[in-house]
């Protein structure tokens, strides 16, 4: 073989190359999104002017209509959904990366809701029920465009800054100052002292006895394949993350500033959004009756408690003792979040129990298989209200799935139609 004895050099130059290009794209990308959020206030009014649209015409029963305003809104929401796809790419942070997944997510959830209620109270005209449902959609939708404007502005603004300084990525790398740090000053990781710590150690302590709960839980499920059981993984990251957080009310383990803190928040209510969504899809296998019906009480509660710890992170705050307080509401949060999900995941052990007498197969030898996140698409909203997501009435699946089962040697029955 012919050797080139300035091999190196070709080398170093085609990497030189490649990140020149990756850099040109990214530039692109950035002013493709600039060109996009001129126009976007005027696709926001839109969107919100067809789900109002939508409203009415359900309200006045003009069925021929429906039809025509609902395609809209689908091209609409297809449009959204690009516009958050984009901002996800050209994020320079990891918080406004995980805000514009959260936000895509939250549109592809709730946006079709919206259709979906205008068509139930057409069906079902007199029901306060069914319009109290449509209010709440469209409600949330108007949140979610601000979420959309929000996320957008954020984006471009600190893209446009990085060009103008030529900041390192050691700085790209860190939340733009004011917004998710915890001061409105150039963001500086505050650390707790000790008198501070001895405050918020109580309410650390009544997490670390939700986390034992959590724990206690998971270990039911011993007999299943665990590297197969979604809701026990979700489960148990959910518990290492308050662990982590428990750890840092006593100024010890990986969390050394409050921007630490607020960061692994932000992971664990992503994570609680992941183990909604699986068991969500689980609570479809069950049989009627009250286990089922536990389940999704406790279920239903999830949104709400992941919408609050989000507000709280995502609140800025100025001043040490503005900071303080901040952290002690995101423990406090994700303590209640922590106790809910403990009590959902207690649930789906007693309704897999129900499953698993009624279908005869061996206790010990149970696999819950549900869809993971690339399968299927997450849920809560992080931009409604309290009062409206309590409010919400979430539509049944519009088919069955049907149980298969294995032969007894396998010893292992799938709830789900999805491996």
């Amino acid at each position: 073989m012919e050797q080139y004895p300035n091999s190196s050099f070709d080398i170093d130059g085609a990497i030189e190359s490649v990140l020149a290009a990756a850099q040109d794209l990214t530039t692109q990308l950035t002013l493709t999104a600039q060109d996009q959020s001129a126009e976007l206030s005027h696709i926001i009014k839109s969107g919100i002017d067809i789900a109002n649209s939508l409203r009415n015409i359900a309200l006045n029963q003009e069925l021929d209509r429906l039809q025509e305003c609902a395609d809209r809104f689908h091209e609409h929401i297809d449009h959204m959904l690009e516009v958050c796809k984009l901002l996800r790419q050209i994020a320079l942070t990891e918080t406004l990366q995980v805000q514009a997944k959260f936000t895509e997510i939250n549109v592809r959830i709730y946006g079709p809701q919206v259709i979906t209620a205008a068509r139930a109270l057409t069906s079902h005209p007199q029901s306060k029920i069914a319009k109290e449902n449509l209010e709440v959609f469209v409600d949330m939708w108007q949140w979610l465009s601000t979420d959309v404007t929000t996320i957008t502005k954020e984006v471009i603004d600190l893209a446009q800054s990085s060009t103008k300084a030529d900041k390192t990525t050691e700085y790209l790398s860190l939340p733009r100052p004011g917004k998710h740090g915890t001061t409105s000053k150039p963001l500086k990781p505050t650390r707790l002292d000790s008198e501070e710590q001895e405050k918020i150690a109580k309410t650390g302590l009544e997490m670390k006895m939700v986390t034992n709960e959590m724990d206690a839980e998971t270990d039911k499920w011993n007999g299943a394949s665990e590297e197969n059981n979604d809701i026990v993984k979700r489960a148990k990251n959910m518990s290492a993350m308050a662990f982590s957080m428990y750890q840092f009310t006593k100024g010890e383990g990986t969390l050394r500033t409050t921007q630490d803190l607020f960061t692994q928040a932000e992971y664990f209510a992503e994570e609680a959004n992941r183990l909604y969504k699986v068991v969500r899809q689980f609570s479809y296998q069950v049989p009627a009756g009250p286990p089922k019906k536990e389940l999704l009480e406790h279920l239903d509660k999830v949104p709400t408690y992941v919408q609050t710890l989000q507000f709280t992170v995502k609140d800025p705050t100025v001043g040490k003792a503005a900071t303080f307080v901040k952290v002690d509401h995101v423990i406090q949060e994700t303590k209640n979040l922590m106790n809910v999900i403990s009590k959902v995941v207690s649930t789906c052990f007693v309704c897999a129990d129900r499953i698993f007498e009624l279908t005869g197969v061996p206790f010990d030898n149970r696999l819950i298989n549900v869809p993971t996140v690339s399968a299927v698409s997450i849920e809560p909203s992080s931009t409604s209200t309290k009062s409206a997501k309590d409010k919400v009435t979430h539509l049944p699946p519009q088919t069955s799935v049907p149980f298969i089962r294995f032969p007894r040697n396998r010893g292992r029955l799938l709830l789900s139609k999805y491996r």
